[in-house]
């Protein structure tokens, strides 16, 4: 917000300036007019490499052996394998193109390249586009301008696109203030169909931070139609005040030196693929809520945790690996994993903590790892588990899976090593319970005196398809059919979880007899077949059969 503020000062120190200036020249000639759209018109720039295009003849500036030209009908300003750079004396050039004008779009032609303090400025929303063409803009600091932090693409009003292009953006001499690949005051921003990738140097100082994209008070920050961002070396990569949503597309930053993504919800749909790092702060951290949806998922905190937010949903066949120094996850409040794969690991803590609400998992694959002495999953809500396959080892005497709340293990296999499942209230398992492979119910309490851990019944549907399997044979057309029939005596209805596996060798029992079944041997007629007889006489018939 200083930054924004710093910007509009500065903006409008100019504007003061150039209207003082127009006041004198007034003055002087003594000629008094008021042309309000006159004033109006002068107002509004488009400055490249130093020119104002609007003034320029048939809006065009030659930048290099490129050219900029300007189309004051459709307002779009085309690059043609434009270089635009202002060096001198070792000073950037302070912006490469300022816009003062509304809804402009930079269209990119060839190849184009800016070399600026601020590359590209903008007062208000503006559009990037250009399927034939690419942008590289190396923004570094102007050591005559000591109070502006250097920027690839800032919008002081924003929201920027950015359709169908490629986008290179360097940073660099960091050192006196910190730097921004993208700056964007506000609005609805997009990146549709494009390429970005950035380069910025890592923090000098504790006050000096390189941001791969900052939008203060944006109301969102959208990646989508299999657009790439990717951010080689960041102190900080995307901040969103508003959503971020990343569709169908790809986020790649291998190395950040504080936080990877902070905004207030984040969406990972639609086939995404991220694969992001964080040194010293939380990769990926929401205000509210971070839901991830048919989409892979690699993220790591080397010194904190890898997911940090209000509410969390993993769906519809996501694979997400987190690893953190404190829990990979921690959610505040409710957390959802349902027809995914997850793996968590935790350095110095348990793997998936929820601090306040309930963590439910269900038809999933769950690996959790945790720091010595401490367990896989702990929420201070309900837990329930349905058919999944949970991994959440403890040592012996710690607690692989513990709630305050409820628990719920339906279905599914859950294997604790030598740990235990706790809570501080009641406790129902109707899933089979593992230690270091083993199926054992043991190592189940609650911390509760009036808590009640109970086993539901066990599951018999594999016996009762068995049987029906049976009911449907003709026991006429088989000479062993007893068999099956004590097979199926055999099975004791009313057993619970813990006796599963006998339930089950009922069922195979009962199968096991019926590939053995010996039908009765077919009889064939070798003499005597479709004789017609008439009634009423004597005539003898011979028959012959082989059985």
């Amino acid at each position: 917000d200083y930054y924004c503020m710093t910007l509009t000062q500065e903006r409008k120190t100019r504007m003061k300036a150039k209207k003082q200036l127009l006041y004198l020249l007034l003055a002087v000639c003594s000629i008094w007019i008021f042309q309000s759209e006159e004033a109006s018109a002068n107002s509004e720039s488009i400055i490249v490499n130093g020119t104002n295009i609007l003034q320029a003849q048939d809006y065009t500036v030659s930048c290099g052996s490129g050219t900029a030209k300007y189309d004051p009908i459709t307002k779009t300003l085309t690059l043609n394998n434009a270089t635009i750079s202002g060096l001198n004396g070792g000073n950037a050039l302070l912006y490469g193109i300022d816009i003062q004008q509304q809804d402009v779009t930079v269209e990119l032609i060839g190849q184009n390249s800016i070399d600026a303090y601020i590359g590209i400025s903008s007062s208000s929303p503006f559009r990037i586009a250009g399927s034939d063409g690419s942008l590289a803009i190396h923004a570094s600091r102007n050591q005559d301008l000591n109070t502006v932090p250097c920027c690839g693409i800032r919008i002081d009003n924003g929201g920027l696109t950015v359709q169908n292009t490629k986008l290179q953006i360097t940073v660099s001499d960091l050192e006196m203030l910190s730097g921004y690949a993208v700056y964007i005051c506000g609005g609805d921003n997009k990146i549709i169909n494009s390429q970005i990738e950035i380069d910025m140097p890592s923090s000098l100082s504790s006050d000096i931070q390189s941001t791969g994209i900052n939008a203060t008070g944006a109301n969102s920050l959208t990646i989508s139609d299999n657009s790439s961002v990717t951010m080689n070396t960041v102190d900080a990569g995307i901040a969103v005040t508003g959503n971020l949503k990343v569709s169908n597309s790809t986020l790649a930053i291998p190395s950040a030196e504080k936080y990877v993504i902070s905004c207030g919800n984040l969406e990972i749909v639609n086939g995404s693929d991220l694969s992001v790092s964080s040194n010293s702060g939380v990769a990926l951290s929401a205000n509210e809520k971070i839901t991830i949806s048919n989409s892979t998922v690699e993220v790591e905190s080397v010194g904190s945790n890898s997911l940090s937010c209000m509410n969390l949903s993993v769906t519809d066949s996501s694979n997400l690996t987190a690893k953190g120094y404190w829990p990979a996850f921690y959610v505040v409040k409710d957390a959802l994993i349902k027809d995914s794969s997850i793996e968590t690991a935790s350095e110095a803590d348990v793997s998936i903590f929820c601090k306040e609400g309930n963590l439910e998992i269900a038809d999933s694959d769950v690996t959790c790892t945790s720091g010595p002495n401490y367990g896989g999953i702990l929420t201070n809500g309900n837990l329930t588990i349905n058919d999944s396959n949970v991994i959440s080892p403890g040592s012996s005497g710690v607690s692989g899976i513990h709630a305050k709340g409820d628990i719920l293990i339906a279905g599914g296999n859950t294997e604790i090593g030598q740990g235990n499942i706790s809570s501080e209230n009641n406790i129902q398992i109707g899933g089979v319970i593992t230690s270091d492979g083993t199926p054992s119910y043991e190592n189940i309490q609650s911390n509760n005196s009036n808590g009640q851990i109970s086993f539901l019944d066990a599951n018999y549907n594999a016996v009762d398809k068995a049987i029906e399997k049976a009911n449907a044979l003709n026991k006429n057309d088989y000479i062993n059919f007893g068999i099956v029939e004590t097979a199926i005596n055999a099975v004791i209805r009313g057993k619970d979880i813990r006796e599963q596996e006998s339930v089950d060798k009922y069922a195979t029992a009962i199968e096991d007899a019926i590939k053995a079944l010996q039908p009765l041997r077919t009889i064939s007629i070798i003499e005597g077949a479709d004789q017609t007889v008439p009634t009423g006489t004597d005539k003898s018939v011979t028959i012959k059969a082989d059985g």
